[in-house]
């Protein structure tokens, strides 16, 4: 979903308005486009510090996805809840750690020599 980019670019404005076109084009049966817009609204809430609208949406989106066998939708609904937890704890205006972001020199593991080949 383009909200989901738009996201972790940090555009949350557009991603918002994403989440607002996604939920305005879902079909009432679409339990796909209903749990990804949740879910990526959620994000922006959280990130925004709107932690109860974030929890009440991630709500609506598992109510939406538990009764299907749909494990990735399941996956995706309680890694955002991780998410939207974690921001709760940390510090107002903390950026996100994007997981391809490079750990910090302190933190880096030793290099290891790649073994000889005989």
């Amino acid at each position: 979903m383009l909200a989901e980019a738009l996201y972790a670019q940090g555009r949350l404005g557009e991603a918002r308005q994403m989440t607002e076109e996604a939920q305005a084009a879902a079909a009432p049966d679409d339990v796909d486009a209903h749990t990804r817009w949740r879910a990526a609204r959620a994000k922006i809430l959280a990130r925004g510090g709107q932690f109860p609208a974030a929890q009440a949406l991630l709500d609506e989106a598992a109510a939406l996805v538990l009764p299907t066998s749909w494990a990735t939708f399941q996956a995706q609904i309680l890694m955002t809840r991780a998410e939207a937890s974690l921001r709760a704890s940390l510090p107002a205006g903390t950026p996100p750690r994007s997981p391809t972001r490079p750990r910090p020199p302190s933190t880096a593991l030793p290099a290891t020599p790649a073994p000889s080949l005989p």
